[in-house]
């Protein structure tokens, strides 16, 4: 495990994959309505979270696995 990355980080990521595979409808993809209904719930879950937690004093840290640390901006 490497040391920590900012929840709302990790977060962030996620939604930009949602929007990601949200857009690839798009492109003629067609989408698992399931996951489409996921995709949108971690965008508005994420779009309410992030700015609400850079508003706190503090920030939420996890612990990151060594083999995604960097992606996410763990040290």
């Amino acid at each position: 495990m490497k040391l920590f990355a900012k929840l709302t980080d990790i977060f962030g990521h996620a939604a930009d994959l949602a929007r990601h595979y949200l857009g690839l409808a798009d492109q003629g993809v067609q989408l698992d309505q399931k996951y489409a209904a996921k995709a949108a719930a971690i965008i508005a879950m994420a779009e309410r979270f992030i700015p609400e937690q850079e508003k706190a004093p503090t920030t939420i840290l996890v612990p990151v696995p060594d083999q995604h640390a960097a992606t996410l901006g763990a040290k």
